[in-house]
């Protein structure tokens, strides 16, 4: 979904970006239906050279039920999320959250991230057993580890405390 052209509403159609960017950064970056409601703009730092973006987590973000971590916004997911930035800044959204629930800021609620993960997955034809934000943190871990990421990298980008959490991934 392009941001809007000259001449249109910039507010419109706002929200269905944010929720692309929010599904990316899910899917890119691994995080949690929690930690992406509270995730500050902040919290999201330059490129790195590899072309990822690290990503700070923090507890209070994601209401104090997981522990500092980074992880790594992988390049994919990237140029939706920084289109995103860039337009949060443009419409002068309130507030430090990266995905506010309306123009005027304030946090989404989590019902409304898996409504939009699972319409994402009925549009695009995918039949899973279960259409929400941990399919998407799933397919983040399932994929780093297919790539060679250690079991111990892994663990650190999900945020797991244990590794036996992050070896349940491993196919």
């Amino acid at each position: 979904v392009a941001a809007p052209g000259a001449g249109e509403d910039p507010g419109a159609g706002w929200n269905r970006r944010r929720d692309r960017a929010m599904l990316s950064m899910m899917l890119g970056a691994g995080l949690k239906v929690s930690e992406v409601i509270g995730i500050y703009s902040e919290n999201v730092h330059d490129k790195d050279s590899s072309g990822s973006v690290p990503i700070t987590i923090s507890p209070a973000a994601a209401g104090g039920v997981v522990r500092w971590h980074q992880t790594q916004l992988r390049p994919f997911a990237v140029p939706e999320v920084l289109q995103w930035i860039d337009e949060r800044l443009a419409l002068k959204i309130p507030g430090p959250l990266l995905f506010p629930a309306s123009l005027e800021g304030g946090g989404l609620n989590q019902a409304t991230v898996y409504r939009q993960a699972r319409g994402t997955f009925e549009r695009a034809g995918i039949e899973v057993s279960r259409q929400g934000g941990r399919t998407l943190r799933n397919a983040f871990a399932v994929r780093e580890l297919k790539a060679g990421g250690s079991i111990e990298l892994v663990g650190e980008f999900l945020g797991h405390r244990k590794i036996r959490s992050t070896a349940l991934y491993e196919v």
